[in-house]
């Protein structure tokens, strides 16, 4: 198993462009091949032999059952002869000189698992270069626009991410030379290298997390909602208490539902330009003015009422909003608690919009991630660097191998 060769992570991309998925899917697939391990059925806490590998890992291999694993000097071929003339008859000498052997393969065994965790850290820097790139294109996009001025603007809402998915991998601890001695018998090849073997994982990136992925399905639910309350109709008559009652109850559930929206779509998602491709769960929005009979856009006054019932959701609304048309679409494609997912809800809605709150709203959402992933990158450029430290280090050494 070889580990790759250090790899540039500066994160240094042309301004504005993509991480394209391909590229992504081809680091992915040169990563698998240069950590895979020969496939083998032994479980955690079972012994297996290491034997190097091609370059500078080690691979793990089953040991077949039955074989007798025994210490190195209770191998046939090691006669007393062989122990009178080179160790002064003495087993524990004979053991003792195989330790050096041992020591190498767990040094080679030590590169395979630096090669691994650095090949993991490597492949969730990709995933956050891309999302940082995409975070600035978005921030390019947006100064078309303005907190006076949001017509036409079209966005979209994916998966924001985090480092929450496990790697899994294997290695040996408790390396030391054996002799085995299979059943049926085989070729005889002199003391092999024996470990216990170790499951472990490594953090990587999850473009798609599951609590993105059940935020979509409550964005669905609500959305959903929000069209029944908008079909039942909101009136505001003073002439029909009752139904202003029940307007301000409508108002109040609808505003509800918006900031719940608003704070899951913010912690869980980030506002792109355009989706990469394989991209199958996400959110929309596209805003268009509704200007009246001159061209001139139409403010509405959110009036006492309408500002009392929403509130304690929206206690710095403006006083006005611009009368705009909001489209779009939520999909979800996902697995959630094992039930398979694929929803899909419109929307489409004729509402006062107040720009300036949301376009200030939509700008604090791309600080805030765009600081997380740069907290992210630093955390594992850091990480990637002691990483390869260790292995330069290692390599530098020999793999503590004293006779190759």
């Amino acid at each position: 198993m070889r580990p790759l060769e250090t790899i540039n992570l500066s994160g240094t991309y042309g301004k504005g462009v993509l991480l394209s998925a391909p590229l992504v899917l081809t680091f992915l697939i040169l990563t698998v091949f240069a950590v895979t391990t020969n496939l083998n059925a032994a479980n955690a806490g079972d012994n297996v032999e290491v034997v190097r590998a091609w370059g500078e890992g080690a691979d793990l291999v089953d040991i077949p059952n039955g074989t007798q694993i025994l210490r190195p000097s209770a191998c046939p071929m090691v006669t007393q002869e062989v122990l009178d003339a080179n160790y002064h008859g003495s087993a524990d000498e004979y053991d003792a000189a195989q330790i050096p052997e041992a020591e190498c393969l767990a040094g080679h065994m030590q590169a395979t698992v630096l090669s691994e965790k650095i090949n993991d850290v490597a492949l969730a820097l990709q995933y956050v270069y891309s999302r940082i790139n995409r975070l600035e294109q978005t921030i390019d996009y947006l100064k078309l626009f303005s907190a006076t001025n949001l017509n036409n603007l079209s966005l979209f809402a994916v998966p924001a991410g985090d480092r929450s998915k496990l790697a899994s991998h294997t290695r040996a601890d408790n390396i030391s030379m054996k002799c085995l001695i299979y059943s049926p018998p085989r070729s005889w090849l002199g003391s092999q290298a024996v470990g216990t073997q170790v499951n472990y994982t490594d953090k990587v990136f999850n473009p798609l997390p599951p609590e993105a992925l059940k935020a979509l399905k409550t964005l669905i639910d609500d959305n959903n909602r929000l069209k029944e309350i908008i079909k039942s109709g909101l009136t505001m008559s003073i002439l029909h208490p009752i139904k202003t009652l029940e307007t301000i109850g409508k108002l109040k559930e609808m505003a509800g539902l918006t900031y719940k929206n608003q704070l899951l779509t913010a912690k869980y998602f980030i506002p792109v330009v355009l989706l990469e491709g394989g991209e199958k769960n996400y959110s929309s929005i596209s805003i268009e003015y509704i200007l009246d009979n001159k061209g001139n856009k139409q403010i509405k006054k959110f009036s006492s009422t309408e500002r009392k019932a929403v509130k304690d959701e929206f206690p710095d609304l403006p006083e006005t909003g611009t009368t705009a048309r909001l489209s779009g679409k939520i999909i979800l494609n996902g697995k959630i608690d094992n039930i398979i997912y694929n929803k899909f809800s419109d929307v489409n809605y004729v509402s006062p919009l107040p720009d300036a709150f949301v376009f200030n709203l939509l700008n604090k959402s791309i600080d805030e991630h765009m600081g997380e992933y740069q907290r992210l990158k630093s955390e594992m450029q850091t990480e990637y660097q002691n990483l390869q430290g260790q292995l330069d280090a290692l390599r530098t050494d020999n793999y503590h191998c004293i006779y190759w």
